[in-house]
């Protein structure tokens, strides 16, 4: 039969080893949300533009969503550090990532000419410019200047939820602190 100090020996080397190697699989602290902005599009029949991932996405494979995704500091700029409040406002940066997302993904432009009306580009320059945006090879806003155009940030978009719960996916829950934006398509 072990004695009490043989005994206190044992629990405490089994209690450092049960730490040690709780510390070694402990999963990585969580990462800060990331900024992203979706658009919610309604036609004038009231249907919504909902957009189908493919099955091979790294995230959110074969689900159906708005168009949206991350804030790009290239083309939409940067928003404040995790730590700060502003983070979490509604700003341009947030509402240039949704107009940039939307016509990346789906190819709608929300952009307007240089006199307030709706931006006309034929489909083999917008297709071209999609891929340029997307690729990184020119700047959005620079490309749409080019196009004699601005994003429309005014009015048509409306901020309708700032934080969206992926709960459906338990795997990327809380990954996104989204901004999103509704409007309605003439």
């Amino acid at each position: 039969m072990p004695t009490k100090a043989a005994s206190g020996d044992f629990n405490k080397g089994y209690s450092e080893a049960l730490a040690a190697s709780s510390r070694s699989k402990s999963k990585p602290a969580p990462q800060p949300p990331r900024p992203s902005s979706s658009v919610l599009l309604v036609s004038p029949t009231n249907e919504v533009l909902l957009l189908h991932r493919v099955r091979t996405s790294s995230s959110f494979p074969s689900a159906h969503v708005f168009p949206g995704g991350n804030v790009s500091g290239l083309h939409d700029g940067q928003v404040p550090p995790p730590e700060d409040p502003k983070r979490h406002e509604d700003s341009i940066v947030y509402q240039l990532a949704a107009v940039r997302e939307t016509f990346e993904e789906s190819g709608i432009l929300l952009a307007k000419d240089k006199n307030g009306g709706l931006l006309a580009v034929e489909e083999t320059e917008r297709e071209k410019g999609r891929k340029d945006v997307h690729s990184g090879k020119i700047k959005f806003t620079d490309w749409l200047d080019s196009k004699g155009g601005v994003p429309d940030t005014g009015i048509a978009l409306l901020l309708v939820q700032r934080q969206f719960k992926f709960l459906i996916c338990p795997r990327f829950l809380n990954s996104f602190h989204s901004m999103g934006y509704a409007t309605k398509c003439a």
